[in-house]
């Protein structure tokens, strides 16, 4: 009888811990899921591009966000 009690106590205890493990793998996943590409344009003054050539850069990724952007022009 005792036995039968003791199993029962432990059944909810085992769902939370099941479930508790499910949510953290679905956080997980989402946390390191790579997002769509980002969009970029790049506008520049003129059509040739020189060390002092202003160019307009615009990069959206409207799902996600963007946390960091380096932009390197290299020539050939």
């Amino acid at each position: 009888m005792k036995d039968m009690i003791e199993r029962k106590s432990l059944l909810p205890r085992g769902i939370l811990i099941l479930v508790a493990v499910a949510v953290l793998g679905v956080m997980a996943v989402e946390v390191v899921r790579v997002g769509p590409p980002p969009e970029i344009s790049i506008l520049p003054v003129v059509p040739v591009i020189g060390k002092h050539t202003p160019v307009k850069i615009e990069i959206t990724e409207p799902k996600r966000g963007l946390s960091y952007v380096k932009v390197e022009f290299v020539q050939g």
